[in-house]
């Protein structure tokens, strides 16, 4: 800025002087005895933006008119300026006219586009193969099915009004089965075999703009919670059927209208088996519950795996450790290793549980004990302990429960450690 030298006589007449700026404005300033009047900046601040004009200068006492000229910034629309740069609103646009006599900076106010809804809807196609009654009729809304019959749904398959849709199912005695697409069946038929999970997916263009939402009725679990873009529906593991399912299409972030964020789409459970006292080596079966309940008898030592059914969704493993009578925390181990002691008569009072790799970035283990006195513990989940230490009580069973991360504990969670 320059300023009148002091001494400057302000008696003496103003003179006018008029000439054209660099934005082809007619610029108008005022001299006291050839001394020019003070002088003032103007710059302009994108914000986050390109392009932003170039910096103006205003003369005391005169305004200004403002640059014509835009910023842009891809995503964004210009609403035009403000002395602030968190401001929501503008105070200025562009060719506006500026009076303040001061330094300034002007910073673009930007409102965020939102996308235009240019693709047209996609309506899915479904049907059913369900015990007893064979193939049902296609629905383009709605379950599918069969519920409060007690039969098992058996084969299905979907397509779209546009696009490509693929998908699966996991059929008993089967696992995964084949990927089928476009109307397609998945499953069996003639074999009399539940299909217990489902899986489903796009075509990657129609996936640009869409997501397919599909949720399954399960067998003592009623309607699960719904899953989407490839994770899986149903259980797995669990010896439980399929009865109906449903199947929505939806536009980029939204969700069926009964969606809650709490309710699994899938279950499963890690395999095992637990050395019980005086029984040995229990067989292998799906690790829902190792050990006993209603014997007093400790449970001594136990092993886990992951089905090919989980591990062929996610890649990764299954971890866990014992706190065993007179020794403690013995270590972790993984993935069918031994945990625990046998032929040393020790009991294990607590356990603790995690998955790894990719598998743990997806689902949660959730497990419970059943200790001595306090009966069931509450849940704990994902490597936090559960049973007792430090209070002499044998654990007698686990439970477990695999379910999508982020949704609510298969029961009461409080209580599931105790330590004396």
């Amino acid at each position: 800025m320059y300023v009148v030298e002091i001494g400057a006589d302000p008696s003496k007449e103003l003179q006018k002087i008029q000439f054209e700026d660099t934005h082809g404005e007619i610029v108008s300033i005022f001299a006291v005895s050839g001394i020019p009047v003070p002088w003032y900046t103007v710059s302009y601040d994108a914000n986050g933006g390109t392009d932003k004009p170039s910096d103006q200068v205003k003369y005391q006492g005169s305004p200004i008119k403002l640059s014509t000229d835009k910023p842009t910034r891809k995503g964004y629309t210009f609403k035009g300026w403000a002395e602030s740069a968190d401001a929501k609103e503008a105070a200025y646009q562009p060719g506006d006219m500026y009076t303040k006599d001061a330094d300034a900076t002007l910073y673009a106010v930007w409102e965020e586009e939102k996308a235009e809804e240019k693709a047209e809807a996609v309506v899915p196609t479904y049907d059913a193969h369900v015990q007893t009654y064979g193939d049902l009729a296609a629905v383009t809304s709605g379950p599918c099915g069969v519920v409060g019959e007690s039969k098992r749904l058996e084969a299905f398959s979907v397509k779209l009004s546009q696009g490509s849709i693929e998908y699966r199912a996991h059929v008993q005695n089967h696992g995964w089965m084949d990927w089928q697409k476009d109307g397609k069946k998945a499953g069996t038929t003639g074999e009399s075999r539940r299909m217990e999970a489902m899986q489903m997916r796009l075509d990657t263009e129609t996936a640009k703009n869409f997501s397919v939402w599909y949720r399954v009725h399960s067998q003592h679990l009623d309607w699960m919670g719904w899953a989407k873009d490839g994770e899986p529906a149903g259980t797995v593991n669990q010896s439980k059927r399929v009865e109906a399912y449903e199947v929505q299409i939806l536009p980029k972030g939204q969700t069926p209208a009964d969606y809650d964020a709490n309710k699994s789409a899938f279950r499963t459970a890690a395999t095992g088996k637990g050395h019980v006292q005086g029984t040995g080596w229990m067989s292998e079966l799906p690790a829902a519950l190792l050990g006993t309940t209603g014997q007093s008898k400790r449970l001594e030592a136990f092993t886990l795996t992951l089905p090919a059914a989980v591990t062929n969704i996610y890649a990764g493993g299954i971890a866990y450790e014992a706190h065993v009578q007179g020794k403690g925390w013995m270590g972790e181990v993984a993935d069918g290793a031994l945990a625990g002691t046998t032929g040393k008569y020790k009991r294990i009072e607590a356990v603790k549980i995690h998955l790894t790799g990719e598998l743990a970035t997806h689902m949660s283990v959730w497990y419970r004990v059943h200790s001595q006195t306090f009966g069931w513990s509450g849940w704990a989940k994902d490597g936090d302990p559960a049973g007792t230490t430090g209070l002499s009580k044998r654990a007698e069973a686990i439970e477990i429960a695999i379910t999508p991360q982020n949704v609510a504990a298969p029961g009461p969670t409080t209580d599931a450690f105790r330590a004396g």
